[in-house]
This record gives structure tokens, sequence and C-alpha cells, in this order.
């Protein structure tokens, strides 16, 4: 295995090890000082790492079952631990948070059932573009929290829900679209 092939998995594994790292700076971080970006910087390059560690992966023709599941497991990792960080600050509401995530736990599992009974499963477009709207849902809840937009006096801002409803609406509709393309292929 050459060395460039490794690079996938070690970004993977970067990944999964910046969760603890990020929720310590999180737990750590105030609204007035440095911490506060570095929240969002550590999310950002956590993100950047899941992008590359797929396109690295394709590239040198290193993809593997187990780096998948690595690769996942360190995305929902992370973005779970940024979302539960926002919870405990107030930043998100529980009922939006608890859809959010049961919708990409049942991907996930269904993905996974699908890989186990149908050979490994490449993502596709629309698994990347659902991973996308995760992340992004994500970089701009930190992104706000950063640039002071705060937390509610009495639960969660109006702006966090706006966004995570909308995340829920684009990954619900191609979570659907998605399910479809999947039994369509386990049907051919």
């Amino acid at each position: 295995m050459s060395s460039q092939s490794r690079i996938p998995s070690i970004l993977s594994w970067t990944r999964l090890g910046l969760a603890p790292v990020w929720a310590i700076v999180f737990h750590y971080s105030s609204e007035s000082d440095w911490s506060v970006w570095a929240v969002f910087v550590l999310a950002a390059f956590a993100e950047l790492t899941d992008v590359l560690d797929g396109v690295i992966a394709r590239r040198t023709n290193s993809t593997s079952p187990f780096g998948q599941v690595v690769d996942t497991l360190a995305d929902q990792i992370f973005r779970y631990t940024v979302l539960l960080g926002l919870l405990a600050e107030n930043t998100v509401s529980l009922w939006l948070l608890i859809i959010l995530l049961y919708f990409d736990c049942s991907a996930a599992v269904l993905k996974t059932i699908h890989a186990y009974q149908h050979g490994m499963h490449e993502r596709g477009v629309l698994g990347k573009i659902l991973s996308t709207i995760f992340s992004s849902t994500i970089l701009i809840l930190l992104l706000g929290r950063a640039l002071g937009w705060g937390t509610g006096a009495s639960g969660p801002p109006i702006w966090s829900n706006a966004v995570l409803l909308v995340a829920i609406a684009i990954i619900a509709g191609f979570g659907i679209a998605e399910l479809r393309m999947m039994k369509r292929s386990a049907e051919a």
C-alpha cells in the first residue's frame, strides 16, 4: 500500500479525533474571544477532511468497505458532537435536532443494509448532496454563533430553527429520492 493511498484513512481518523478536541474548545469558548472562531475553523477543517478523503481515495483507487465505514463513522461522530454542543448551548431546538438525526441515522442504516445485500455501495450524487447539506447546515449554525447571533433567552433563536427546518426538508426530499434509486438498483 502506497503512502498516498493511506491518506484517506489518515484524514478520516483525524476527523474522528477532532470530535473530542472540538468539544473541549467549544466548552471553553465564549462569545467574546477568538475561541468562538476556533470552534468554527475546527469544524470547517473537519468538513474539509471529509471532502479530501473521498477525492483522494477515488483518485488513488484506494476505496474499501472498511474505509467507507470509518469515513461514515467519523462524519457522524463529528457532526453529532457539534449538534449536541449547540443543543447544550440552546442554539438548536431539541425536537428539530431529533428529526434531523432520525433522517440521518435512518439513511445510514438503510445504506448499510443495501451495501451488505448488494455489495459495496459507492456513494452516489444524492448521497454526496445529503452530506453537503448536513455539513453546510452545521457550518452555518457555527458561523451564526461566531457572528454573535447568539442563543435564545427562552429557547433557540428563530434563525437556527429556520436553518434546521430547511435542512430537514432538503434532506428528507433527497433521502426519499435516494431510497427510490437504491430500490431500483436492488430490483435490477
